[in-house]
């Protein structure tokens, strides 16, 4: 208590040497969570009898030793350390060990006891390579800080494999290698960060001393350059802190990395192991098939021997063919040198020999030309049929305008279709309306004639009903007379269109007779003009 005491009243201290005045005075026991301000509550607490706190409190003491006795924490298994092991273990993994010890587990598979247990076989072959990746995973994440842990098993009941085992031995060397690597790493890490701790510390708790010491000697300048002083000191401490905070950052950073390189490293054991595993169980272990296997081996080195002579016997046959192809050359420059001597009829024959070269040169060259021009030729004739003649232009003409019309068709048996279900369904509605109103007629026509009031107000509601009907009646006449005259109307201006159409067509036959004369009377000039 007296060193929080002190250390309170140190900050106090330094908050009072501040250049700005703070508005309500602090105390150290306020920094403590001493400060006491109501105490009417305490009053009432002291006015009550204690046999009536002991019948209230007692209740309560035992449901809470019953919880705690409930939820008291067990050992459920301990650790026991190898020989070999020399360095110390950090803090955060004996943390992790603790809990571990005392029930945190990763997972929970309740049994019949409601007791959380692990399912591990410890089977020869593959279920033990799996037991030592668990093994391997969860000491990794211990040795990381405990941050990580693997999800499917519990560490209550497990025992560190034996030395004499040969399978684990290549993986325990190479795990305990991979782990002093990242706990060397983890804790220059961890150094790191407490000393740029303990220097921002340092720096914080020194920087209200040096302000104060500051005001003291410049206690005869002014106000305002105090202030302006205290605020750039403020911003420039602001911006180290900043900087530090970006620089802790960084170091988590590199942390992450290397729990991540840990863990890649266990996996890439881990898989390296099965590899091994299964390759040492796919070989059978027979004399025939270890005499197999010795020959294989011997086959394999003959090959290797073949394919180096065969590299060989190459090279020297590279060399050869170079010497051979200078030889010629060699050859030919005596033999050109021989034919300038030689006589006229030499020359005569190596000229013949040009052009002869020149003209079967030609040949070729007007083969590919006239190659060129078929396939040219070719897609001409393509596109000339790909394109419809006036027959066949004429046959689309037609078969589209059999389309139209027995488009049309339908589509007038279907308008007509239309009608005729329109038609019936408002017979039907108008039949239906009779029917009901025949029938409230009949069902109150002996009601109504049994006073005079009930049989006025019946006959006239007889009276405007039959009102209705006719003015009803009178509607549907306007209607169908309207779309008689509109009828009339479209059939007189289809009649209209008919006779243009007719004349149009008239004009076109007279036009093209024309246009006929009109090219038998200039095949005749051109026929003149020839002559």
């Amino acid at each position: 208590m007296r060193p929080r005491l002190g250390f309170a009243q140190e900050v106090v201290r330094c908050v009072e040497g501040l250049n700005y005045v703070c508005p309500v005075a602090i105390q150290p026991h306020q920094l403590l969570l001493q400060d006491f301000g109501d105490i009417e509550i305490v009053e009432k607490l002291v006015v009550i009898s204690p046999d009536d706190e002991n019948k209230h409190v007692a209740p309560l003491k035992n449901g809470v030793k019953v919880l705690l006795d409930a939820y008291v924490p067990k050992r459920r298994w301990q650790y026991v350390a190898i020989e070999e092991e020399e360095e110390a273990e950090l803090e955060d993994a004996l943390i992790q060990r603790c809990l571990l010890e005392y029930g945190e587990r990763i997972t929970v598979i309740v049994n019949e006891d409601n007791e959380p247990t692990m399912e591990i076989r410890e089977d020869k072959g593959k279920n033990q390579v799996d037991f030592m990746a668990q093994i391997a995973s969860q000491v990794a994440a211990i040795a990381s800080g405990g941050t990580s842990k693997p999800r499917g098993v519990s560490i209550r009941g497990l025992r560190r494999l034996t030395k004499n085992d040969p399978q684990a031995a290549d993986f325990d060397r190479q795990f305990q290698k991979a782990k002093k690597q990242a706990t060397k790493m983890q804790q220059d890490l961890l150094s790191q960060r407490r000393e740029r701790e303990g220097e921002l510390l340092q720096r914080v708790v020194s920087a209200p001393e040096e302000k104060k010491d500051n005001t003291e000697g410049r206690a005869g300048s002014s106000v305002q350059s105090l202030l302006h002083l205290a605020r750039a000191q403020l911003k420039d401490h602001e911006l180290h802190v900043q900087q530090l905070i970006e620089e802790k950052t960084e170091l988590n950073g590199k942390m992450k990395d290397c729990h991540a390189r840990a863990t890649a490293l266990d996996e890439a054991l881990f898989a390296v192991k099965q590899e091994m595993e299964e390759v040492e169980a796919q070989t059978p272990k027979d004399a025939t098939t270890q005499e197999h296997l010795v020959k294989l081996q011997q086959l394999m080195k003959k090959n290797e021997e073949l394919k180096h002579e065969k590299k060989e016997l190459r090279a020297k046959c590279r060399l050869e063919l170079e010497t051979l192809k200078e030889r010629i050359e060699k050859l030919k420059l005596h033999v050109a040198q021989d034919a300038n001597s030689q006589d006229e009829e030499a020359l005569r024959l190596n000229e013949i020999e040009h052009m002869h070269a020149q003209v079967a040169q030609k040949h070729k060259e007007m083969k590919v030309e006239a190659a060129k021009q078929t396939r040219a030729v070719h897609l001409k004739m393509k596109q000339i049929d790909e394109i419809p003649t006036r027959i066949e232009l004429v046959q689309y003409e037609r078969r589209f305008v059999e389309l139209c019309d027995e488009v049309a068709l339908t589509l007038d048996e279907t308008r007509k279709y239309y009608c005729v279900y329109n038609t019936i369904k408002t017979t039907l509605e108008f039949l239906e309306k009779e029917i009901s109103l025949i029938n409230s007629i009949s069902e109150n026509f002996d009601t109504a004639m049994s006073s005079k009031t009930a049989t006025q107000a019946f006959f006239m509601q007889i009276e405007n009903i039959i009102q209705s009907v006719q003015g009803t009646v009178a509607k549907q006449k306007t209607a169908r007379d309207g779309h008689k005259f509109s009828v009339e109307t479209l059939e007189s201006k289809y009649q209209l269109l008919l006779e243009q159409e007719r004349t149009y067509v008239n004009a076109i036959r007279e036009f093209q007779k024309e246009c006929e004369k009109n090219e038998k009377l200039l095949v005749r000039l051109e026929e003149r003009a020839q002559h």
